[in-house]
């Protein structure tokens, strides 16, 4: 089974335990969640998929961070520093989409950008977001995939940091309705598509694509949505951040303590944020 096979087949999961949960009127945190998707991703790649965990880092009301470093037989990398949000199954909100630090005072959202473009090399911050809903109550745009598209393929979904950032300022915008316009199916990150160039990218060089050719672009439409005024603040405010996260490209030199995981070599959490690194290693076919 490919990687790409394995992320659609944990999204359908995701989705699934989801509606289940909604049955009987309970619901699940995205720490559960994670953990479970890690589990299965890992018992269905042991060679190609590398997990670590840490037992210590700041607890909050709403889970840590995830690592996710994508490599192949070329040796390059690509990362991505990620928080995972699961759809609340009532209000059909992702209720703890933009969380506030109580002690900093500062948005859940601003420090994973922080973080991820702070690091020695720097990462690509994002969403997962666990979702499920009535298919016949909402639609999601079009994905730019050549896998037909399944309702199913959005339990596990990503969505731009910067994309949470600019909700924020458009009246908080958390709910379903609104976030479905900007959310991808996480497996589209790593499937090869029709396209005959981008089938032969390794595995790093197509995530990286997808997410310049697809996800980033919804930052600006969503940036555009907001008035002029409050578009030259955020730029204004965020250039340097800004600046850093359009130079990120796929690189041979991961950090560190990348490179030791991915030798089998056990390592301290990078930061006090970090909960999990998953490295993802195609091999050649």
């Amino acid at each position: 089974m490919t990687i790409c096979n394995t992320f659609r087949k944990q999204a359908a999961f995701t989705w699934n335990i989801l509606r289940q949960a909604r049955a009987i009127e309970d619901q699940i945190s995205e720490e559960t969640l994670t953990e479970m998707n890690i589990l299965r991703l890992k018992l269905s790649h042991p060679t190609e998929i590398i997990t670590r965990s840490f037992s210590k880092y700041e607890e909050s009301a709403n889970g840590a961070d995830w690592e996710w470093w994508f490599t192949g037989p070329t040796n390059k990398w690509i990362g991505f520093r990620v928080q995972a949000k699961v759809l609340n199954l009532v209000d059909e909100t992702y209720r703890h989409l933009h969380y506030k630090n109580s002690k900093h005072y500062q948005y859940q959202c601003d420090k994973l950008i922080e973080i991820a473009l702070a690091s020695p090399k720097p990462l690509i911050p994002i969403y997962c977001l666990y979702s499920n809903w009535e298919a016949q109550k909402y639609k999601p745009r079009s994905n730019n995939s050549s896998v037909k598209q399944n309702v199913r393929d959005y339990g596990c979904s990503v969505l731009s940091a910067f994309v949470v950032r600019y909700l924020r300022y458009n009246n908080q915008n958390r709910d379903l309705k609104t976030i479905i316009e900007h959310m991808k199916p996480w497996h589209s990150l790593v499937c090869k598509t029709s396209n005959s160039r981008s089938s032969k990218k390794d595995l790093p060089d197509r995530v990286y694509s997808y997410w310049k050719g697809s996800v980033a672009p919804i930052e600006g439409r969503v940036l555009r949505q907001l008035n002029s005024e409050t578009r030259k603040t955020l730029l204004e405010t965020y250039g340097r951040e800004l600046s850093f996260y359009a130079d990120i490209s796929p690189t041979y030199n991961p950090p560190d303590y990348i490179k030791r995981l991915n030798t089998g070599e056990k390592i301290p959490p990078p930061d006090e944020e970090i909960k999990y690194i998953t490295i993802f290693r195609e091999t050649a076919s």
